[in-house]
């Protein structure tokens, strides 16, 4: 969730991509060209899919101007974490027979 926390209206100038192709943005209601009015929020759902037993780190920054004054740049960003599992392997007799 992304929300204006202060007492004037944002405009999100840009949501950032994943640096990891582990994570990518599944839907959201932030975009470039929002406007948050103050305590307005909007919401960006990420979606994990590890290939790896290994543990990964990225960030996805969102980017704002004040709708009054746009050379009032200023970015915000959330660090993502996720930890794949290496798949099982088994060996010998049929585990589900």
């Amino acid at each position: 969730t992304v929300t204006n926390s202060t007492k004037v209206p944002l405009v999100i100038t840009e949501v950032g991509t994943f640096t990891l192709p582990e994570f990518s943005i599944l839907s959201a209601t932030c975009a470039a060209e929002t406007e948050l009015a103050a305590n307005q929020s909007c919401q960006i759902q990420v979606q994990y899919v590890p290939t790896a037993g290994v543990n990964y780190n990225d960030q996805l920054r969102v980017n704002f101007t004040s709708k009054f004054d746009r050379s009032l740049a200023f970015s915000n960003s959330v660090n993502v974490i996720g930890t794949g599992v290496a798949p099982l392997v088994f060996a010998g007799a049929d585990p589900i027979a």
